[in-house]
């Protein structure tokens, strides 16, 4: 995966935003952060919102591949993201708690 200097699209409270810095892309998601921040984030590429912040680039890029195996986040938009994760939470509560651990570290 390789880092790219440039412009990325991610979603906040008021709607989709651009900003300057790196990212990566790295299918379902990106990595990035902004031109003046020291550490990473980790974003959904369809829904824009973010998944975690402030990682090291390796645990970024780590949580990532981790995040990869999880259908869920095929989904194209918020609504279908919020309905596949209840269902993922339901039938699989095992593998639901522990993603949930992998990326909140409690």
């Amino acid at each position: 995966m390789k880092i790219i200097k440039g412009s990325f699209r991610f979603a906040g409270n008021d709607g989709w935003r651009t900003k300057e810095g790196s990212y990566a892309n790295c299918f379902p998601f990106f990595i990035h952060r902004e031109s003046h921040e020291n550490l990473w984030s980790l974003s959904h590429m369809a829904t824009g919102y973010n998944v975690k912040k402030c990682m090291a680039l390796k645990d970024a890029k780590a949580l990532a591949r981790y995040l990869q195996a999880f259908p869920l986040f095929l989904v194209p938009t918020l609504e279908t993201f919020t309905k596949q994760l209840e269902i993922h939470k339901q039938k699989h509560p095992r593998k639901h708690a522990e993603m949930l651990h992998k990326i909140t570290g409690r």
